[in-house]
């Protein structure tokens, strides 16, 4: 039975000859189009051929067109549903949002930056700590920069809150902030070490067992450094150098092992034709969401985003045994009181965790602990809201609502920073 144009006909069995409007995505120029031998536009994908429904690809360069259906459809170096995954001996550059051939190339310019400034930072806060301290003292605020870093958080996150296509040059500044969000599978390529850390499941376990480990390190190395000789003096510089080590890599990973497990919670149906529909990881569509992988994954991921989720309160812990010494009772005036904080910040109980409250008012000194599950809001709770605009309306609102607060309360103490904020 010819069709009209722009119709298409489901054409699965002799008696089923209804014809339907095309959907968006299809080539039906002609007549006698037939379901099982759709003609898709470059950058959709249909699942099977008689699934009635066509998907917007992960990437144009992705789904390459054509009559075809599942794997099919997608370009070299893709796989999966929508053509979202890469295949194997390929990886995912955060920059260009293309798989690229492991072989070809294993350097991408995320990895170049992100590594200079690693081995600098690094080599200055172990080699030159005290002078690395100083000059930022003298010439860095380093509660703006935590400021600044804070707003590249939110801002790294929005296209995975509002799950939209952005237009030129707003897709470019995207993909220049994301840097794979501190991520260092994403970053190093690690699906080109072992193909498992390709699937996401595989890289949300390494991750959090990985920082998990790099904190023990951390203190295992003061561990040894406390069986050599050593006066009060040093050993309480060991013991500052390593807690604000710890405490620096809780800060900088928080929010990205937060938002990475988080999404590893949100499955999404999609058509599989007469066999009804298949719910799949919203996050890596190769992983199915009745399998008995993922459900394994499921259970172990509660437990990390429980421990995750603690972060935050071991810092109240921390904070509230020396609540005494960051604001006592005093009739003194505010400036005074601050200045006597800063001069026992230099003291046993406070210089390890000054890292924590240093850049907060005298009644804000568990601050930390609201910014950091702000964060968490901002740049994980809203990507799990279904409907997008709602997420989008529901940021706006948050945004609004900061600037406010920060507007009125004021948790810094110095008022430029509470004006960036």
């Amino acid at each position: 039975m010819a069709t009209d144009r722009d119709s298409v006909t489901n054409a699965n069995t002799s008696t089923d000859t209804e014809c339907r409007q095309c959907p968006e995505g299809t080539e039906c120029d002609s007549v006698g189009n037939e379901l099982p031998t759709l003609l898709l536009k470059e950058g959709y994908y249909r699942t099977t051929p008689k699934s009635h429904m066509v998907y917007v690809c992960s990437s144009e360069d992705a789904c390459r067109g054509g009559n075809a259906t599942g794997s099919a459809l997608c370009s070299q170096g893709y796989e999966a549903i929508l053509c979202s995954s890469c295949s194997g001996g390929f990886f995912f550059d955060s920059l260009t949002r293309t798989c690229r051939d492991c072989e070809a190339t294993r350097v991408t310019p995320a990895m170049v930056v992100v590594s200079v400034v690693v081995v600098v930072a690094g080599g200055m806060l172990i080699f030159m700590r005290d002078k690395t301290k100083q000059w930022a003292d003298k010439w860095i605020n380093m509660g703006k920069v935590r400021i600044v870093y804070t707003t590249y958080q939110v801002l790294h996150s929005i296209p995975s809150t509002v799950d939209v296509p952005f237009p030129e040059p707003a897709r470019t500044f995207f993909s220049v902030l994301d840097l794979s969000g501190l991520n260092p599978l994403e970053l190093f390529a690690g699906e080109c070490v072992n193909e498992g850390l390709g699937s996401y499941d595989t890289r949300v376990i390494v991750s959090t067992v990985g920082f998990g480990s790099t904190c023990a390190v951390n203190w295992l190395v003061f561990g040894i450094r406390r069986l050599f000789p050593a006066t009060p003096k040093q050993r309480l510089e060991a013991f500052s150098s390593h807690t604000s080590i710890f405490l620096g890599l809780t800060y900088i990973f928080y929010p990205t092992l937060a938002l990475s497990q988080l999404k590893g919670y949100e499955c999404v149906e999609y058509d599989a034709g007469d066999e009804g529909t298949m719910r799949l990881l919203k996050a890596d569509l190769s992983i199915d969401c009745d399998s008995a992988r993922y459900q394994s994954f499921f259970g172990l991921n509660v437990f990390f985003t429980i421990l995750t989720q603690l972060i935050p309160l071991m810092y109240f812990v921390i904070l509230y045994r020396v609540r005494h010494l960051l604001h006592p009772p005093s009739n003194r005036s505010a400036h005074s009181q601050l200045r006597d904080r800063q001069r026992r910040e230099q003291g046993h109980e406070l210089k390890p965790i000054s890292f924590l409250f240093e850049h907060y008012g005298l009644g804000w000194w568990y601050f930390e602990v609201i910014e950091s599950y702000r964060r968490v809001a901002f740049i994980s709770l809203l990507a799990l809201i279904p409907d997008k605009t709602l997420a989008g309306f529901v940021g706006i609102f948050m945004s609004s609502m900061s600037t406010a607060f920060y507007r009125e309360a004021a948790p810094y103490h110095l008022a430029s920073n509470n004006v960036l904020a």
